[in-house]
């Protein structure tokens, strides 16, 4: 959901409200175990962009964003010695994560009304895993950074 304030014929804020999954996957490849875990970050997040018309149906996006973590799960595929498979899919303590995500988005959007595409790019400025928690060990200071391709109906 997003809303876009005009501030002239090229200028514009767009503040958008976002649920996303973001995350990270771990692999596992040595005499012991072979496979992957992968870590499903879920934030509400909430992007303020100023935006840039370049022409009637092109406009770059740029601003920072601040994301809630919402829920944390992990699903692990792997097998132990040739002989024991792991499969699970569980909900992970939220409190192994940080609980907010900031950084920066930038993007590129096209208006052929009434269709919206465009593609962002987030860099995350924080780490998503607290310091002092195993998380931590597993993603090493790992920051979230996430591509979005969107499409959608302008009303």
């Amino acid at each position: 959901m997003f809303s876009k304030v005009s501030l002239g014929d090229a200028l514009a804020i767009q503040p958008e409200l976002l649920y996303l999954t973001k995350g990270a996957k771990y692999s596992y490849n040595n005499a012991l175990v072979e496979g992957d875990t992968k870590f499903n970050l879920n934030y509400i997040e909430l992007p303020v962009k100023l935006v840039v018309n370049l022409a009637e149906v092109f406009e770059l996006q740029f601003g920072p964003y601040l994301g809630y973590l919402v829920s944390a799960k992990s699903e692990t595929n792997a097998e132990v010695l040739d002989f024991w498979n792991i499969d699970s899919d569980e909900e992970i303590d939220r409190e192994q994560f940080k609980t907010f995500d900031y950084g920066l988005s930038f993007g590129v959007g096209f208006g052929l009304d009434p269709l919206i595409v465009g593609v962002n790019y987030n860099l995350g400025l924080t780490p998503a895993a607290d310091e002092d928690k195993i998380s931590n060990d597993i993603l090493s200071g790992a920051k979230n950074s996430v591509i979005q391709v969107y499409v959608g109906i302008k009303f």
